[in-house]
């Protein structure tokens, strides 16, 4: 039955941006791929992604990823405009950081007032 899904891409037209870092939350955004979400990592440019590294890339299969600093105007506006065209946010921040950024649930409902939003240890 499992198979089925993953074939069928039951997932397909749903846009997800991946906002998680370390393990639950990649893990999470990957399945989402595998039943063919169309996964968009965003990624703090400043950070050197272990690109090489096989856990890495069994983690990000499947996304899309674009580096973007949250903590300045220009990179929210981007987040912002990706919202706008998104179904699913997902994060694992530590509590707090996304409402210090700015990009809570809050101000991202006034943006897409339907987008799903995952916040995740």
């Amino acid at each position: 039955m499992v198979q089925g899904l993953v074939s069928s891409g039951s997932l397909s037209n749903i846009r997800v941006l991946d906002l998680t870092r370390v393990w639950a939350g990649p893990l999470a955004t990957r399945v989402m791929g595998d039943f063919g979400a169309d996964i968009i990592k965003i990624s703090d440019p400043r950070v050197q992604l272990l690109s090489s590294n096989g856990l890495n890339h069994k983690l990000n299969r499947n996304k899309r990823n674009i580096g973007i600093r949250l903590d300045i105007d220009e990179g929210r506006e981007i987040l912002l405009g990706l919202v706008r065209k998104s179904d699913v946010i997902v994060e694992n921040f530590r509590p707090r950081v996304m409402r210090n950024l700015n990009i809570d649930y809050e101000v991202l409902k006034t943006v897409k007032p339907d987008i799903i939003f995952v916040s995740m240890p």
